[in-house]
């Protein structure tokens, strides 16, 4: 009679549904879950497995064998099938106990290292029950199986479903309406989920174990996971602390088009578990291991808080856990290489982690395998985030390529909070990523005996841009950017008194430290940023490197405290130490203001100095600051206007308050406050050249540029030949007669194809065209 009726509710909601198309995964499973064959063996705790491992033997014959798969149509499938291996291997592939041929399973990593890798073998399946099983091919060696799926490669029709689970349920149920909902986790991880199905935990209720979210959505049809019925949002506990202990509160392997939203997770790790590495534990895990690129990537409204690894692995860097972690998997194979792709996670609170609170990360590429951008996560958003008392960063954002972190506040990252914490961590932490603008976030409180600052570059990165940021009371500093970089930018924040540990307390940190070898950041701009400290601290400037741009920065020291206590200024043979047009107040040391080619003393006039905000650091009526800028050729945002950064521009239009910038053409005030200074530089600011007499011929350039100019009177200007980053290539210095002068400025013959800008400069006003150098 139940079935009966279950059959007519099911009826009852498909009618109501209409199907989606699409290729469809049909079955799925751990490789622990088949029949081990000969000397097959179980393997346990390597921490990059999705739970147990296979290996399937070394004798001939050996292997695992899955029954009762069911599949819904005859046809073609993929066979995927998730593994480890050191060494290229092969292995044959059975069905219905009939070889269907030998798979290849190229080298890839061990578990230890990195995801898995997966292959794709086609299969010819029949409607109904099959069996798939994997052999050993004599001395072919074996590989470590994690997982196996079956995917179809013709489009199936599936209605949308709704599983409820709540706690009042029952999982004989059908567990598709709120009246008859399931009660187990357990049993919602045996359902394969197709586009469109919802996962929905009643409001309100605790739910202990770790869910398996097995499947894609589509573009029009995603995945989702949230709470039905009225009521705080329910709880997934992934380690109850009653013995359960879980990777996870979640965990999603390699889907795509899924959401998750309305949700409080835990993790709190207080017992081992002999299928998971002690050292990690994680809120949300979305691992990409597949062949393919994993798209639309949506988390939000999350609640996430007490996620702990059950070991206190005094090592660093072996610590592995995050409220989410997002990862794919080494590419090894031309043609095969995947990342993960269109992730935004916003508007979520997470706290009391180990570690990070989100830690997004790619495993890279072998040599000759992938580009700057298959072997980066790809167009990653990370905004209106709370994170709080994390043990290390807030975010890690590394081989990434674009990516977008803004409206965040990262309070007490690097805490200490439980002793299980790691208790050190920037705000943000960037590593080898490509195109990152990172603006309008609050860094507070920051602790740790190493980075620890703000917000930091570490190394490898290219074009990274912290914008529009305030950061206070920061135990490491202010800004610091580790070497093998090229084209970093902090502009137009606020910091107050950052910088208060003893070692490597700096209000600038630029180092030439990098793995394996030490190799100093090339193109660094530090410009337009207002700093304060009136605690009793003392933070140096340490800059080591090449081509380092320090501009119409203010640097205020009231009471007790001190900028630039100790100063160590090391510029890379060949290249440029450019400091100008800073202004300096109160306590800051002159071995740094006397390196000032054009330094501005006296008194900022912040509205409200020592306030603990952006607002208390405009700059009043008499400020020194007011119209005291340098104006120079600024670093360009490549990826401007497109894509995640539509709203981007190429160059800062507007400071930190909103009022307009143009430090190309204009003289800026000096710090994040441009209100009064104009946007562009009017004739009346050139003393000794008539502005609208400039002229460039011919244009496109070979290896001469002749200029024309008409000067009113007698003077001195110089000629900057610059990329379109802002990197000055050459500087020349002509004296100018009243009437016409014609200038001859040769191009360096370093100087490849392209287009540079060829600018003009009188007393720190700048006029500037573009050329485009052609040999």
């Amino acid at each position: 009679m139940y079935k009966k009726l279950y059959a007519i509710i099911l009826f009852l909601i498909i009618a109501n549904l209409s199907t989606v198309k699409a290729q469809a995964l049909v079955w799925a499973s751990e490789a622990e879950a088949g029949e081990l064959l000969g000397s097959a063996e179980l393997k346990t705790g390597c921490k990059n497995a999705s739970g147990d491992f296979v290996l399937i033997g070394g004798i001939e014959g050996s292997g695992i064998k899955f029954s009762s798969i069911n599949v819904p149509q005859d046809g073609e499938y993929k066979l995927l099938i998730n593994y480890f291996n050191v060494s290229d291997q092969s292995s044959e592939i059975f069905v219905n106990d009939k070889s269907a041929g030998v798979a290849s399973f190229p080298k890839g990593t061990y578990c230890y290292q990195a995801p898995s890798s997966q292959i794709e073998f086609p299969l010819t399946l029949k409607k109904g029950i099959n069996t798939i099983s994997i052999k050993v091919l004599s001395g072919a060696g074996s590989p470590y199986v994690d997982q196996v799926f079956l995917k179809s490669t013709t489009t199936i029709d599936y209605p949308p479903v709704n599983y409820y689970i709540s706690s009042s349920g029952n999982d004989s149920n059908l567990g598709t309406s709120p009246d008859k909902p399931w009660k187990s986790i357990d049993k919602m991880n045996n359902q394969i989920l197709h586009p469109g199905d919802s996962i929905l935990f009643k409001a309100s209720e605790i739910f202990d174990g770790s869910l398996n979210v097995i499947g894609s959505g589509t573009a029009n049809s995603m995945l989702y996971v949230g709470k039905y019925g009225t009521g705080v949002d329910p709880i997934i506990n992934g380690s109850s602390g009653t013995g359960l202990s879980n990777l996870s509160a979640i965990t999603i392997n390699s889907g795509a088009y899924v959401e998750l939203a309305h949700l409080e997770l835990t993790n709190n790790r207080l017992a081992s578990n002999p299928s998971i590495s002690d050292d990690l534990a994680f809120g949300v895990y979305l691992v990409n291991s597949g062949n393919t690129s994993l798209k639309h990537i949506r988390f939000h409204d999350l609640n996430i808080h007490d996620v702990y690894s059950f070991s206190t692995n005094p090592d660093f860097n072996s610590i592995k856990v995050a409220g989410i972690y997002i990862t794919s998997a080494r590419n090894t194979v031309v043609g095969k290489e995947s990342n993960i792709q269109d992730v935004i996670v916003e508007n979520c609170y997470i706290a009391h982690t180990t570690r990070f609170g989100i830690q997004i990360n790619h495993g890279g590429g072998d040599a000759g395998v992938g580009n700057d951008m298959l072997n980066r996560n790809m167009d990653i958003i990370f905004r209106n985030n709370h994170f709080y008392q994390t043990g290390g960063s807030g975010i890690l954002m590394a081989q990434v390529y674009n990516g977008l972190i803004e409206n965040n506040i990262f309070e007490y990252s690097g805490s200490n909070y439980d002793p299980r914490m790691a208790n050190r961590g920037s705000g943000a932490w960037y590593f080898n990523s490509r195109n990152v603008i990172s603006q309008f976030n609050k860094s507070l409180h920051i602790r740790g005996d190493g980075d620890s600052y703000g917000q930091h570059i570490d190394f490898g990165n290219k074009d990274i841009i912290l914008q529009y940021n305030y950061s206070e009371d920061s135990e490491g500093g202010f800004a610091e950017i580790l070497g093998k970089n090229v084209n970093s930018t902090y502009r137009f924040n606020v910091s107050v008194n950052d910088g208060f540990r003893v070692k490597q307390g700096n209000t600038f940190w630029i180092s030439d430290y990098s793995a394996p070898v030490n190799t100093g950041s090339d193109s660094t701009f530090i410009y337009n940023n207002s700093i304060y400290v009136d605690a009793n601290i003392t933070p140096d400037i340490n800059l080591v490197g090449k081509n380092m741009f320090i501009y119409n920065n203010i640097l205020e020291a009231k009471g007790l405290g001190k900028i630039a206590a100790t100063v160590n200024l090391s510029v890379e043979a060949g290249s440029r130490l450019s400091i100008s047009n800073n202004l300096y107040s109160g306590n800051v040391n002159t071995l740094f203001s006397n390196s000032d080619t054009r330094p501005v003393f006296g008194d900022p006039k912040y509205s409200n100095p020592g306030g603990l905000n952006t607002d208390s650091y405009r700059i009043g009526t008499g400020s020194k600051a007011f119209k005291a800028g340098v104006s120079f050729p600024e670093p360009k945002f490549p990826a401007a206007g497109t894509g995640i950064f539509k709203d981007i521009k190429e160059y800062p239009d507007k400071d930190l308050f909103g009022n307009k910038v143009n430090i190309a053409t204009s003289i800026p005030n000096i710090g994040a406050d441009n209100a009064g200074a104009d946007v562009t530089t009017g004739v009346e600011d050139f003393k000794v050249i008539k502005v609208a007499t400039f002229s460039i011929y011919p244009n496109p350039v070979k290896s001469v540029a002749n200029v024309n100019i008409i000067a009113s009177k007698k003077g001195n200007i110089k000629t900057y030949i610059s990329d379109l980053q802002g990197k000055i290539l050459s500087v020349k210095e002509f004296p100018l007669t009243i009437g016409l002068n014609k200038l001859q400025i040769s191009i360096d013959p370093k100087i490849t194809n392209g287009i540079y800008v060829l600018s003009l400069e009188e007393k720190g006003n700048f006029v500037g065209k573009k050329i485009v150098v052609v040999r």
